[in-house]
């Protein structure tokens, strides 16, 4: 009995067919994505009914980790990004976004550039800034990059100095 080629292309097709079914497949039964998916539905709400920044820079931060959680890191990081817009002076969701992409160190790393050179360098930003640089120089040690890990040091060390004695 000899291969021919119909049958390897009927092999190739039902291990193609096979494939999209693993990838398509529900994810057990479909329980935990609903419940995320209506964690990040109750997130939304709240961003809409925010009344004021610091409000709704928060539950955005909510829907980040919610997002982060269901693997959904584009839109997990658009949540930050927002977050850092609606209440520019404050950090924290630096250090949530820290938290929820830390499975995606390019990807976290490029929104804390892209905020740090859209940042304000004045006293007001002062606590953000070194917040960016300090989560910098947390991931490039982490991926062993010590030429970037020293320069975010120094852009640290000179964001305190700049710090005006009262």
């Amino acid at each position: 009995m000899s291969l021919e080629p119909r049958h390897a292309v009927i092999a190739v097709v039902v291990v193609f067919v096979l494939f999209l079914l693993y990838r398509m497949r529900p994810v057990a039964l479909g329980a935990p994505r609903r419940e995320l998916d209506q964690a990040l539905a109750a997130a939304r709400k709240r961003v809409s009914a925010a009344t004021n920044p610091r409000e709704r820079a928060t539950a955005l931060c909510d829907a980040g980790d919610v997002a982060a959680a269901s693997r959904r890191y584009t839109a997990a990081a658009g949540y930050f990004l927002r977050a850092m817009r609606v209440e520019p002076t404050w950090s924290e969701p630096i250090g949530r976004a820290a938290e929820a992409l830390a499975r995606k160190p390019r990807m976290l790393e490029q929104m804390l550039v892209r905020q740090m050179s859209r940042m304000a360098w004045d006293d007001a930003h002062r606590p953000v800034v070194r917040a960016l640089a300090t989560t910098l120089v947390t991931l490039h040690d982490r991926r062993r990059d010590r030429v970037q890990a020293a320069i975010m040091r120094r852009v640290a060390a000179l964001v305190d100095a700049e710090k005006k004695p009262e």
